[in-house]
């Protein structure tokens, strides 16, 4: 796959908005085919990155961009 047009890195680029220091709105919806999936919630006090997986009622705390972005792109 060509990185230019990579999923992964779309997802991280949109996670790392959350992380700007003057960000009001700390949080970033993903969706799949006009669904929504998944929400993640940057938490600057702990460092984390909170995922709510609204389709399987579930929510995970990650404390990398990494893992958290490959888990959205799971999801979606």
């Amino acid at each position: 796959m060509n990185m230019a047009n990579s999923k992964l890195k779309e997802i991280i680029s949109r996670i790392e908005k959350t992380m700007v220091a003057d960000e009001p709105n700390r949080t970033r919806h993903f969706a799949h085919l006009g669904e929504e999936v998944c929400a993640v919630t940057y938490q600057p006090e702990e460092n984390l990155f909170k995922l709510e997986d609204f389709k399987n009622q579930q929510t995970y705390q990650f404390d990398d961009i990494d893992l958290v972005a490959i888990e959205v792109y799971e999801i979606l």
